[in-house]
Order: C-alpha cells, then structure tokens, then sequence
C-alpha cells in the first residue's frame, strides 16, 4: 500500500500530460501501463527517476529481483545521494509487501538526512502502518513539523497525525484529521493524481475511524468510495483493518 510516498512529489506538477498519465496509472497499481509509458519519457526524467518507478511497477507485479538488479546501478553512483536511493529502495520493497525491510530502510534514509522532513514523515507513516512504536512516530512527526515544509507536505501531515491518534485508540480526533487532509486537497483534485490518491487514502482512514465508532452508515458510505483504489493497490491491510473495526 501506498501510504507517503514523498519521493514522487519531486514531479508532481510537471507539465508533460504524458507524465501525468504515468501518476495516473502508477497510483492506480496499472503497473503494465506505466512500463509501457515510461520509454518515452525516460529522457525527460532523472535516472533515479525514471529506473526508481520502473522498479516499483516491476515489484507491484511480483517481480523483486528484476527490480532490484534496475536499481544496482545507482547504488553508488555519486551524483544520487545515498538518503534518495534507500527511500526509492524502500518504496520498492513496499509494493512488494515487505513492509519489514521497507521500513528499515526508510530508517536508514531518514538517519542519513535528519533535516529531511519528507524521510521523517516517511518513516513515521511506515511505522504507524505496522502499528509499531508509537512514540518514535509521534516523534517524527514532530520533528518534521519544526522545519521548513513544502506547501505539499503540509497537506499530508494531518494523514500521519490522524493515523497516530487512530493507533493510538482516538478515533473522533482521527477521523477530524483525516477530514482536513481531504479538504485541503480538493482545490487539487481536478488536476493532480496525487490528490486524487490521498483523497481515496483519508478516506479509507476515516471511514476506519467512523467504525471504530461504530457510525457504520457514513463508515460504509465513505469506505465504499475509497475501495476501488484499495482494490487496485491491493491494501489488505487497509481493507482489513476495516472488516476488523466495523465486527
């Protein structure tokens, strides 16, 4: 599942609609699409870039070692900081589902650049997705909110908050943080995948909080919207979570 993945935001507002189409189809899980996509736009982009998505849409289809073999190259190349390559390397190893490894690499990464809110927020969210120390989360997110954040980031952090607070048994603050990460996406939604793709996320989250709650009717309501994405980036543990809380 994707929960934060910030490497991508490099690109966001790139101007090329082919390069938005491959947003498009990668935050859908249209792995074979993308692939298809990216020689062309291969030149327009940075080798870290363009191999790092490449990778990732080859382990979203189940094939790790032909990605990581991708991504070899770049691994001690000079002109890729080593905090960038781990993060890519991460992301990878997450749309394989091996959350483990993924999260000890977003360790590493945000240790090798510990001003970087974008790594902070990263490891946080890996953390919180395994429901794993809580305080080191909390934490980070903290952290990440006393520097300088893109007008992006500043967006997602109530995801990490609400997400905090919903492992943490606050459903009611959760679900509040989960709604101001939606609204605060919506002037983007028209025209970005991003926020098309967090939108469905805060979502599911709220509708999560709302059973927990056990406001099943708006919970059903908004988890029935979000499930088409869920589905297509196959987010069991999402979609777990769910069935869990709505027993």
């Amino acid at each position: 599942m994707i929960i934060v993945r910030i490497s991508l935001f490099i690109t966001l507002f790139s101007p090329s609609r082919q390069f938005n189409q491959i947003q498009e189809d990668f935050y859908w899980g249209r792995w074979n699409e993308v692939l298809q996509r990216l020689p062309k736009a291969r030149k327009y982009l940075p080798p870290i870039e363009a191999k790092g998505r490449e990778a990732a849409c080859l382990a979203g289809l189940g094939r790790l070692d032909e990605a990581l073999k991708i991504m070899e190259p770049l691994a001690d190349d000079p002109q890729i900081p080593r905090w960038m390559y781990l993060a890519r390397l991460a992301e990878i190893y997450e749309n394989d589902d091996q959350w483990e490894q993924c999260l000890e690499l977003r360790r590493q990464a945000s240790e090798l650049a510990p001003d970087n809110s974008a790594l902070k927020l990263g490891y946080a969210n890996t953390l919180l997705k395994l429901n794993l120390d809580l305080q080191l989360a909390h934490q980070l997110i903290e952290e990440a909110e006393s520097r300088p954040l893109s007008d992006l980031l500043l967006l997602l952090v109530p995801l990490s908050k609400g997400q905090l607070e919903l492992n943490l048994g606050h459903a009611r603050l959760a679900f509040y943080q989960f709604v101001e990460v939606e609204n605060g996406l919506k002037p983007y939604l028209s025209s970005q995948p991003f926020a098309r793709l967090y939108s469905d996320i805060s979502r599911a989250y709220a509708a999560i909080a709302l059973a927990e709650l056990g406001e099943m009717e708006e919970a059903e309501r908004l988890f029935q919207s979000a499930l088409p994405r869920l589905q297509a980036l196959n987010a069991e543990r999402t979609m777990a979570r769910y069935e869990k809380a709505g027993r």
